[in-house]
This record gives structure tokens, C-alpha cells and sequence, in this order.
């Protein structure tokens, strides 16, 4: 990557001053990550494979005769299995005994956790996988490294021989 973008990210991630700048919404918090995980490739080739998972909150959209809100894209995605509550990032990448990641991120400060997105994250754990919620890209980027410096999953390490996940939340981390 060019340095010119180096020094941008790092500009911006220093102290995380923008992501708790009032006002920065999930959209930028993400878009940081991505770019963050974009720089440490070297380091965590993994994150090659992280991607996002669209929640379709910020879909275009009209008002119809009747005054309804009517979105062509967002009736499309659901017919090709757009899911409310499903997290926003997905690192599908075995570590320890979950089998991938699944972070669901809000904002530094406030944003509301749905019913959906609480009940999916329960069942994702209960499945293996290691899903929480964070606040913020600074909390979402200590999750990812945090998962990634977990032993590598082996074949000879199976699930049943270890305890279930549990619900991680900001702060909990070592």
C-alpha cells in the first residue's frame, strides 16, 4: 500500500480522536476497519478473508402512493436472503475452538443493539462461533487481533472437548 494512505490511516486512528469525534456513524467506524485491516495484511494474512455482511439499514428508497416507504434494492436483497440481525462483519477464519468471527459494530458512542441482532448473536456463539458486539473501530480492531493471536485451530482440536463460548462484551478482553 502507498505510504500516503499509511500515514492517512494512522493520522486518522491516532488516539482514535475521530472515531469518538460526535457525530461518526457505523459507516465510518467500518469503513476505518476495513482500511486498518488493509494496512496489517502483512501481519494477519488472514484478514484477506473478512468481510462485510450488508444489513441493508441504508438502502435508497421512496415513498409510494400510499406513503410507504418502497425500496426496489432492498426488496431484491431480501429475495436473495438479506436477514435482519445478522452481524456486519464476518473474519471466517478457525481459531482456538470457535469457528469464525462475527463482530456486530456499532458506533463509539450510542447505538442500539435490536432484539435480532442479540438473539443472532446467542445462536452464533451457541453454534461455535465467536460473536460479539463493539463500540467503536478501536474495539472492534483489539477483538480481531486479540481472535487471531488464539491457537490455530487443528483437526485434532474438536469443539466438544471444550467448554462453550460465551457472550463477549466490550471491555471483557484482556
Amino acid at each position: 500500500m502507498a505510504p500516503s494512505c499509511n500515514i492517512r490511516i494512522m493520522v486518522m486512528m491516532e488516539g482514535t480522536k475521530m472515531s469518538k469525534a460526535p457525530g461518526i456513524d457505523e459507516h465510518a467506524e467500518q469503513s476505518l476497519l476495513f482500511e486498518w485491516a488493509e494496512i496489517v495484511q502483512e501481519t494477519y494474512p488472514e484478514l484477506k478473508y473478512m468481510h462485510a455482511i450488508p444489513s441493508g439499514a441504508k438502502l435508497p428508497y421512496h415513498h409510494d402512493n400510499s406513503g410507504k416507504r418502497v425500496s426496489i434494492q432492498g426488496a431484491r436483497l431480501k429475495r436473495e436472503g438479506l436477514k435482519r440481525g445478522i452481524p456486519d462483519i464476518c473474519l471466517p477464519v478457525p481459531r482456538g475452538h470457535w469457528h469464525g468471527l462475527y463482530i456486530e459494530l456499532k458506533r463509539s458512542s450510542g447505538g442500539r443493539l435490536t432484539p435480532e441482532q442479540l438473539d443472532c448473536i446467542i445462536f452464533l456463539n451457541g453454534q461455535g462461533y465467536f460473536a460479539c458486539i463493539c463500540n467503536g473501530f478501536e474495539n472492534a480492531k483489539a477483538v480481531i487481533e486479540w481472535y487471531l493471536n488464539q491457537p490455530k485451530w487443528k483437526p485434532t482440536m474438536h469443539p466438544a472437548f471444550f467448554p462453550p463460548p460465551v457472550a463477549i462484551r466490550p471491555g471483557m478482553l484482556p
